[in-house]
């Protein structure tokens, strides 16, 4: 085909996917391994009996225990996943201890222990990595799940659901289409075994012929139903065909032939089986958008089979092969619209055999034939009487998200404006569009023409006339016969045979005095209603048949004026797209006969008649305007450059301008000049107004900073008087201890087994109760300066803290898998709603020996001004106040928690303290807190009142908890921050 091709190569609207197809392989990975397959492990390990089930049912050879298996190894990592969690946190608490050793022998002994930790890091690693490897090799090899409607059985139990095409030919072996093949003198396949072996074979002559027939047939039905062309590469990677589920049952039953790689390659290469691979490849590690979805494609290569089948019919000739040509379809779609999607590529493919007139059927087929990648899975098969028998010559599978996993394809369904959406896997889908050999096999039996017992020609489908190299009907191949009166030789003179008299064969115009070739044949296709107004497809091979043959510009003329005479609407449309593609990319010898035929005078016609339907004359009426403004300086040309302004088109001359008034148009200059001064006379007024705002409302701030303003009253917190107070903190402290006695056996009370602690009203009474008495607590503790109420008040706070831990574990237990840790202190009989009362002693009196290195290490210290300080006045740690030692706690407190500090009424509400002024959560107004005032011990005094601050000393109240021995932390978690427990909860003691 001659270069130069201009408006016609504009890709159409709808095939715009083919860019975002482009872009797509443009921005993938570009080298390296896949990442390994993301299997579900969770959902295979809660479903053992319906996987093994599935397996069994598919005949995959696998043993029967290969499930139970994979989640026995699944319970299995995750338990050692856990444990070498908590030995990295319990490492790393093990190098701050080194760091903070006091003495050279607890820096030893803790260096020993991480040592000691970090060999046992590295065992349990070596054995995760171990069962992890199994685990996915283990999952790699189970198949995909089965649609519940498949046959269940071998292929005899395929279930046939339709039958098209015309009745079938009775058997024949006369119709073998090998002999039929050798007659015409189609196929060597002597040659073929000797350069390579068996089951390779030489197309020659038409064989050849039909084979580019087919595949150009084939390319052209897929890309009219919106598939993306592709060619593939003809070697993969052994591992991406094992992830799209080309993997034997055994060695012997491979069908890769595996290719010989250097030294030291890490990767083995394969020769694809199908283009499927490499299609499906191409779209690995992929994140579509839901806009983008589906992706079509239809991949042409070449397929290699080493396995060509088991000895008798179906290895003779082409039937089952080990090398062939073949076109793929390949889809990507969300997972809801995959079942959809097989639906169409049904439809297409049948399409296609419709259009080849085979006699065929489509077949469900059962669960041992899908392999492993396939979810459910049709076949056709065409009815080939040379071999006596149906054979498979397409087949369609829906993988589901089988090879995306593996591959990782996926994509983003549609989100709302609220949540975003989140990827999921994609769905691919694959169907054979044409296997050529199976093709050629049926064609050959169904359409020789015998005589006598011998074969005398063969007839094939009109549909592949388009698609015909060497300018013959491909309807009649005759063997090597002299040509007959009025019979048309071959134009390439490398191919023997001849076309017998078409008139005796009944092809009517063939040979009539109008010219009729394959161009007639293309703009009745091209012009049909398979496509659409403005497609593209076809319209090169069109231009080249032209330019090939000498009538080819007189005979598409008369094939177009055909159309627009006597074709309806979409014909005419179709007509008028095909001639303006002519027109500009047949070159001046199509031009040339334009100008003379009478294809002008219907032009001009069709332009004046008022029938003429709007949309043909709208499209008439472009299509002369373009000629026009192409041509118009050509003479050569000038009687079609005429025919716009002989059709009553034109340019529009422009309409005249009014007069225009010189004094009107004065005086509107006036008033906008006018107006204009106005505006920026308000416009400087307005500024100046809004500088004297500012400069007030700055004066006014820096009188209300000054310290001397008597109308501006500071702010400060109340001060706390412990005689006040005092009746307040005894209830406070009453009440704590009976609200975490009351948490504690409420929990106890509970049955795990019929209710929940969430949902149990009394349990949730408790625990509200506890947290709002231990916020009062926690208040006091930072505010009491008086020794003999501190210890008590922290003891308070520790009984508090310990039932809500309790409430804490008993809930997480109730979540958790049955393989979760039991932290050390609990029995494991806690899970189920009860807790050992001794080792619950035993964990708070660990708590107070925490609280006595604390007030220890407090005595050590340079008594600063902290509240937390226990002994600044140096009375005994564990001395009482005289008011409590008579207290007694126990579980029938009815006095009512008094209310906390309440600020006198008189007193302003800048003035009033707030809870979070006492309490140890930090605050959003602390850094205004902090630079209201100075922090030191010294109590500032403001006329008549006295006022005490508060020091936010954060590193004083952290000194009080050892964090290398945390009394509070729960024995069976890892350390807070750390990768195996980063959000555990913590409570301020």
């Amino acid at each position: 085909m001659k270069s130069g091709l201009r408006h016609v190569l504009t890709i159409p609207p709808r095939s715009r996917q083919a860019l975002n197809l482009r872009v797509a392989i443009r921005n993938s990975s570009s080298g390296g391994s896949l990442p390994r397959a993301r299997f579900n492990y969770r959902e295979i390990a809660h479903n053992v009996t319906a996987k093994t089930e599935n397996a069994l049912i598919r005949n995959t050879g696998l043993p029967h225990d290969t499930v139970e298996r994979i989640a026995s190894l699944h319970a299995e990592t995750i338990d050692l996943a856990r444990g070498v969690d908590a030995l990295r946190a319990q490492r790393s608490s093990l190098g701050k201890a080194v760091q903070k050793a006091q003495s050279e022998g607890a820096r030893q002994s803790a260096i020993a222990a991480a040592t000691e930790s970090k060999e046992k890091i590295h065992s349990l690693e070596k054995d995760l990595a171990e069962k992890q490897d199994l685990l996915y090799d283990l999952a790699a090899s189970l198949p995909n799940d089965t649609h519940p409607l498949t046959p269940i059985g071998p292929e005899s139990a395929a279930r046939i659901l339709s039958t098209h095409g015309p009745s079938p030919i009775p058997e024949d072996p006369l119709r073998d289409h090998v002999h039929v093949a050798k007659a015409l003198d189609m196929l060597d396949m002597e040659s073929g075994a000797v350069v390579t072996g068996s089951s390779w074979y030489y197309l020659r002559n038409e064989g050849a012929l039909l084979e580019l027939a087919l595949t150009n047939y084939a390319m052209s039905m897929a890309l009219r139903a919106g598939f993306t062309p592709i060619t593939t590469p003809d070697v993969v990677k052994a591992d991406v065909a094992h992830r799209c589920g080309f993997q034997p049952r055994d060695e012997a039953s491979s069908q890769n032939y595996y290719l010989h790689t250097k030294a030291g390659s890490t990767d083995r290469y394969v020769l694809a089986g199908t283009a499927e691979i490499p299609l499906a490849g191409m779209f690995a590690q992929r994140n579509f958008s839901a806009k983008e979805l589906p992706m079509r494609v239809a991949g042409l290569g070449r397929a290699f089979r080493a396995e060509a089948g088991a000895r008798g019919a179906d290895t003779r000739g082409l039937y089952r092969v080990h090398q062939f040509s073949k076109v793929e379809l390949f889809a990507v779609t969300a997972a809801d619209d995959s079942e959809p999607m097989m639906t169409s590529l049904i439809e297409l493919q049948k399409s296609m055999f419709d259009g080849l007139n085979l006699t065929y059927k489509v077949l469900e087929m059962p669960s041992e034939e899908l392999g492993a990648s396939a979810y459910m899975k049709y076949d056709m098969e065409a009815w080939m009487p040379g071999r006596g028998s149906w054979g498979e010559i397409s087949s369609t599978s829906n993988c589901t998200d089988y090879q995306s996993r593996r591959l990782h394809i996926l994509y983003s369904p549609q989100a709302s404006s609220q949540k975003p959406g989140k990827s999921a896997f994609a769905h691919t889908l694959n169907g054979t569009a044409a296997a050529i050999p199976r093709l050629i096999v049926a064609l050959l039996e169904n359409g020789a023409r015998l005589e006598s017992g011998k074969v005398v020609g063969l007839d094939l489908p009109k549909a592949l006339l388009p698609f015909w190299l060497g300018h013959q009907d491909p309807r009649v191949v005759s063997p090597n016969n002299p040509p007959q009166s009025g019979a048309k030789l071959c134009a390439t003179t490398s191919i023997a045979s001849f076309l017998n008299n078409p008139i005796s064969k009944g092809f009517g115009s063939a040979m009539g005095e109008k010219p009729h070739s394959s161009i007639t044949d293309w703009v009745e296709i091209l012009s049909s209603a398979t496509y659409q107004e403005d497609a593209y497809e076809g319209i090169p091979e069109l231009v080249e048949s032209i330019n090939l043959q000498a009538g080819g510009p007189t005979e598409a003329c008369r094939a177009i004026r055909k159309k627009l005479k006597y074709g309806d609407v979409h014909r005419q449309l179709r007509a008028l797209t095909l001639l303006k593609a002519l027109v500009e990319n047949c070159g001046q010898k199509f031009q040339t006969i334009l100008v003379t035929d009478p294809l002008l005078e219907r032009l001009k016609l069709m332009a004046q008649d008022s029938m003429t339907d709007t949309r043909v004359k709208k499209k008439l009426m472009s299509v002369l305007a373009s000629w026009h403004r192409q041509f118009k300086d050509n003479a050569r040309m000038s009687a079609v450059a005429g025919l716009y302004q002989a059709a009553g088109g034109g340019e529009k001359k422009a309409p005249s301008k009014p007069a225009v008034d010189t004094a009107k148009l004065e005086e509107a200059r006036k008033r906008a000049e006018q107006e204009a001064q106005e505006r920026l006379a308000r416009k400087k007024a307005e500024a100046q107004a809004r500088e004297q705002a500012k400069a007030k409302a700055k004066a006014d701030k820096a009188k209300a900073r000054s310290p001397t303003s008597p109308t501006q009253p500071q702010t400060r917190r109340k001060p706390f008087n412990m005689q006040e107070e005092k009746p307040k903190v005894l209830a406070s402290i009453s009440t704590a201890s009976q609200a975490s006695n009351n948490l504690v056996n409420a929990l106890k009370l509970v049955n795990r087994e019929k209710e929940s602690i969430e949902t149990n009203a009394r349990v949730q009474e408790c625990l509200a109760e506890a947290k709002a008495t231990r916020k009062t607590i926690v208040r006091y503790i930072q505010l009491v300066d008086d020794e003999s109420f501190i210890g008590t008040l922290i003891d308070s706070n520790e009984r508090i803290i310990s039932a809500l831990e309790l409430y804490d574990h008993m809930l997480k237990s109730a979540d958790a898998d049955s393989d979760d840790e039991v932290p050390a202190g609990v029995e494991p009989q806690a899970t189920g709603g009860s807790i050992n009362e001794p080792e619950l002693l035993k964990l708070q009196d660990k708590q107070r020996l925490a609280i006595e290195r604390a007030r220890s290490q407090q005595r050590q210290g340079s008594g600063s001004s902290n509240p937390f300080s226990f002994a600044s006045s140096g009375a005994h740690a564990d001395s009482l106040h005289a008011d409590l030692q008579d207290l007694t706690f126990g579980d029938s407190y009815n006095h009512p928690l008094q209310a906390p500090i309440q600020p006198n009424l008189h007193d302003e509400a800048d003035n009033r303290g707030s809870l979070s002024d006492y309490s140890d959560y930090d605050s959003s107004d602390e850094g205004h807190r902090r630079a209201a005032g100075p922090s030191s011990a010294t109590s500032p005094v403001y006329g008549n009142r006295t006022y005490n601050e508060v020091p936010s000393n954060e590193a004083s109240k952290t000194a009080l908890i050892d964090f290398s021995d945390d009394p509070f932390a729960d024995p069976g978690e890892p350390e807070v921050g750390t990768s195996a427990n980063p959000q555990r909860k913590q409570y301020v003691y």
